[in-house]
């Protein structure tokens, strides 16, 4: 699997397309909606997903700014980020 990794702190993050997260962000809150109010706050806060989450570092919240890297994460929890170039 190829890593980017942001150009502003160096967290590492796994691409994905623009397409796969709005599959995903749909998917979740189709579940999330089947969840009462209840659920929805105690599991999640209250919030659904969102598109935006995938559009900025996890690590320092700027715009999504990556470079391929070579570095591993073994052992290591990676998020996923909307990265355009040919992976």
């Amino acid at each position: 699997m190829k890593l980017v990794e942001c150009k502003h702190c160096g967290w590492v993050h796994f691409p994905v397309s623009r397409t796969y997260a709005e599959d995903q962000v749909a998917q979740f809150n189709a579940y999330y909606d089947t969840l009462s109010k209840k659920k929805q706050q105690e599991n999640y806060g209250g919030r659904g997903a969102s598109i935006a989450s995938y559009e900025h570092c996890f690590s320092c919240n700027k715009p999504a700014d990556m470079v391929l890297t070579k570095r591993h994460m073994m052992g290591h929890t990676i998020q996923p980020i909307i990265w355009n170039e040919e992976v």
